[in-house]
């Protein structure tokens, strides 16, 4: 199975561990891909992250 998780986030915190580590686990038998997208502040310019595929 393809899984994809998409995470928007000012941070890195307990929501973004939990969604890798539960990557991780699904990796063992499905092809599993994380896109992350870092939301700058308000005032600043918006940043990209590039995403990664393990699987």
């Amino acid at each position: 199975m393809k899984i994809v998780h998409l995470l928007l986030t000012h941070s890195f915190a307990g929501t973004e561990r939990h969604a890798i580590e539960l990557a991780n686990a699904q990796a063992a038998d499905h092809e599993v891909t994380m896109i992350l997208h870092r939301r700058a502040p308000k005032t600043g310019p918006m940043r990209w992250r590039t995403g990664w595929t393990r699987g």
